[in-house]
């Protein structure tokens, strides 16, 4: 397990090496890819004998590590697993090459001995110079830069989920090994016969949660491409056509939705909300509730039915202008939190809806102040409590200044103080909010209308203090 959490810890570290303010962090990704690039060019370029132009090539990554405040022996503790492969790489070579090719004072060195050395500093260079660009360059950054160079969209985008799927794996194993650990008392390990059932669990689960952490990049704007100038002018564009939204900013009618055939999740939902109302969707387990939600924002597509979101059709043509008008706050929150930082994570939006560098600070300043979390910018996403990532996913929304916000169940795992705190703020948002919860009182407190779900139906829809003193109703449906 200790394993575990130091490959979680590793990957974290470089998340925040590349996240400082350094002035080498802040020059432009894609200068430092094309600096790695060539110097790696250069370094490959040399001959097997020529050990002293090598040698003049360790002047960028220690110039580098030096103005990036990196230490290098930490680079090399990384790689050190990797040192033994190049090493031996080049470990036969004096046996089959002896000629001497020069003398170092009365010493003579064989070609062999030459190349090996070669070799060797070769491999430690083109090392140090990837972290270097790691370390100083978040993924996000990399991936951007690569398609500026025309990089194949799907290779990006593949290689930014890779590195995320890594964290959700070992995070997910941590975990697991944990729940292990507690059930197999005095084991120093994980034992051999349980090692299969491990590896197939965690591999769903931690796929299971990696396609929740990509639902949650889709809502906020990811659509596998990073934003260049040409792009963010037509996002722009799109977003000054004007649309009416009449009366309603949400509008459902006869909504159908099935995961089976034959057995209906959501039947014949109709509802009609305007914008400044604060509605509690209420009703027991597999009622439906989730799932509308998750309908509401595109995630599912309804089988019948219709639906309008601030006057635009719910279809899957209009997903993306939706998706920044409508936040959807996950019930998880390390489902919807995957950028290093606090900071990173409240500006992914807005930055992928193509708004300029200006206007993505004071998008995401805005909404930390919302929910009060000012000074939390560089605050590392692993180090917050429960509460405090509540708050960052509220304000992952907020910064795309939403008409709507849904949320499932967000008082989930709050301690007394952090939800006192956060009904605080549920009060101050903004737009229509449509909060599925078991929490009755948080219902009572925070909304004025009710929604009761029952067998993906609505069985009640009214005022609160008309839904929750209606013991019999409530009874009926396993509520009290």
């Amino acid at each position: 397990m200790s394993k575990i959490r130091q490959a979680v810890s590793k990957l974290h570290k470089m998340d925040q090496l590349s996240a400082r303010d350094q002035w080498v962090n802040r020059i432009h990704p894609l200068v430092k890819l094309l600096l790695t690039f060539f110097y790696l060019i250069l370094l490959l370029s040399m001959g097997k004998y020529q050990l002293s132009g090598v040698l003049l090539l360790t002047v960028y990554p220690l110039v580098g590590f030096s103005l990036s405040e990196l230490k290098y022996r930490e680079c090399i503790w990384r790689f050190r697993l990797v040192l033994p492969l190049i090493f031996f790489m080049g470990l036969f070579n004096p046996f089959f090459d002896r000629e001497i090719i020069v003398y170092w004072g009365s010493v003579p060195v064989t070609g062999g001995m030459l190349s090996m050395a070669t070799l060797f500093l070769k491999g430690i260079l083109a090392l140090s110079a990837g972290y270097l660009l790691i370390a100083t360059t978040s993924v996000m950054d990399i991936c951007m830069a690569l398609r500026m160079l025309y990089v194949p969209q799907i290779f990006v985008t593949m290689m930014l989920l890779i590195y995320r799927y890594l964290t959700v794996l070992f995070e997910e194993a941590e975990l697991m090994a944990q729940a292990y650990m507690l059930r197999a008392p005095g084991q120093k390990g994980i034992h051999y016969s349980a090692w299969g059932s491990f590896a197939g669990q965690l591999l769903l689960r931690s796929m299971d949660r990696a396609e929740r952490v990509y639902e949650s990049m889709c809502l906020r704007g990811f659509q596998g491409e990073f934003q260049t100038e040409k792009i963010r002018e037509s996002l722009k564009k799109s977003q000054a056509i004007p649309r009416e939204t009449g009366e309603f900013c949400l509008e459902v009618k006869n909504l159908y939705f099935s995961y089976h055939p034959g057995k209906e999740t959501l039947s014949d939902v109709s509802l009609k909300a305007k914008e400044g109302e604060c509605i509690g969707l209420i009703g027991g387990n597999g009622m439906g509730k989730s799932t509308f939600l998750k309908v509401l924002v595109g995630l599912l597509e309804y089988s019948e039915g219709e639906a309008q979101i601030c006057g635009i059709p719910l279809k899957k043509e209009n997903y993306r202008e939706i998706r920044r008008l409508i936040g959807y706050v996950f019930q998880d929150s390390d489902s919807q939190l995957f950028m290093p930082t606090v900071y990173e994570d409240v500006m992914f939006g807005p930055k992928n809806y193509g708004y300029d560098k200006e206007e993505v600070k004071e998008r995401t300043e805005a909404a930390l102040s919302m929910v009060h979390l000012e000074g939390f910018e560089k605050r590392r996403i692993y180090e917050l409590s429960g509460g405090e990532k509540k708050l960052v996913s509220i304000a992952t929304v907020l910064a795309l200044s939403p008409k709507i916000i849904l949320m499932d169940e967000p008082t989930v795992a709050l301690d007394p103080k952090n939800r006192k705190n956060f009904m605080g703020i549920l009060r101050e948002l903004p737009g229509l909010k449509l909060i599925a919860s078991h929490d009755l009182d948080m219902v009572g407190q925070c909304c004025d209308r009710v929604i009761l779900l029952e067998q993906g139906k609505i069985a009640a829809d009214g005022a609160v203090n008309e839904i929750l003193q209606d013991k019999k109703l409530l009874e009926e449906h396993g509520l009290i």
